[in-house]
């Protein structure tokens, strides 16, 4: 975010000063197109490749490791290096597509086709990159065309402005904070994954009782015992009667099928607007409430799901 009166940024290395200036994109980098290369082409040997789909699915602003490898002629590919920045050229929506993503190894990477591969001149890719995927990535997205299938074409990706610093250890050093970030990001999603991996193999263990706890007195629990769901409590539907046009707004609020999807535990900060009239008879969530995907077939089945259960 910038002031009124000047293009500098609120928050800055202190050793850096003066206004920032915006450029066009088509005057601070050359653009290409990727070529050739399919999922069918990806092999366990070859030079590492990268197809437009995983810019959306396996990278970042900032590539520091290619996951796929491609076994065609190199003569045949276009390949890309360190610097060079990627944007999708085709995909569903136009912020799918809004996405760049800066080469930061030191090896060549063959690029796939439907990419738009711009080469920086003088300025710091990631830079570039980072800048897309924040401030300016609605402006990229709006130079998006088509209905079924939007592109982002390079002749469209030129026109658009960019704020940068004028002093090149500047946007080198923006580049660096943000790789240190999604180090730390990746080393942090590792540990959880652990962690996931974890608590898998303590439910798997514990519900088949081949975990138990004991008392204070060291002494077992007693046995287990089969229940049947519908003896354990009722059940009931959630909102009903309800069309699109009463969600988005209003005085109440719903849990989404995406949280309780994703989550063990719903998340109560994670709920959607649903107008509710004050005469209107709706089911309310309660603490300890569970929430399972409402399939009518599921429904009429789980009041016969027998569980086996600590007394």
């Amino acid at each position: 975010m910038t002031n009124e009166q000047k293009n500098v940024p609120e928050l800055r290395f202190p050793e850096f000063d003066g206004e920032w200036e915006e450029k066009k994109l088509g005057s601070i980098a050359c653009f290409s197109k990727g070529k050739l290369g399919s999922k069918k082409d990806i092999s366990q040997n070859g030079i590492p490749f990268i197809l437009y789909g995983e810019l959306y699915t396996k990278y970042n602003a900032i590539i520091e490791k290619v996951y796929s490898k491609i076994a065609i002629d190199k003569n045949n590919l276009k390949v890309a290096s360190k610097n060079e920045v990627l944007i999708p050229s085709s995909g569903e929506t136009s912020i799918d597509i809004a996405t760049a993503s800066c080469i930061d190894i030191n090896e060549e990477v063959a690029i796939g086709g439907d990419i738009n591969i711009l080469t920086p001149k003088n300025v710091d890719g990631r830079f570039i990159s980072l800048s897309l995927n924040g401030v300016n990535k609605v402006e990229l997205s709006k130079y998006a065309q088509g209905k079924t299938v939007v592109h982002l074409y390079n002749n469209d990706i030129k026109k658009l402005k960019l704020s940068l610093p004028i002093n090149f250890e500047e946007q080198q050093k923006i580049g660096d904070f943000f790789s240190k970030l999604d180090r730390q990001i990746e080393l942090e999603e590792k540990k959880l994954e652990l962690l996931e991996q974890q608590k898998k193999g303590y439910m798997q263990k514990i519900f088949s009782q081949e975990l138990r706890f004991k008392d204070e007195k060291g002494n077992e629990y007693p046995e287990w015992k089969d229940e049947t769901l519908s003896n354990l409590g009722k059940t009931y539907t959630g909102l009903s009667g309800k069309s699109k046009e009463d969600f988005g707004s209003g005085n109440g609020e719903f849990i989404t099928y995406m949280n309780v999807f994703k989550n063990n535990i719903a998340n109560t900060d994670i709920v959607e607007k649903v107008n509710i009239s004050a005469t209107e008879k709706q089911n309310k969530v309660e603490y300890g409430d569970i929430l399972y995907m409402h399939f009518y077939i599921l429904e009429l089945l789980s009041l016969h799901f027998v569980f086996h259960l600590p007394i």
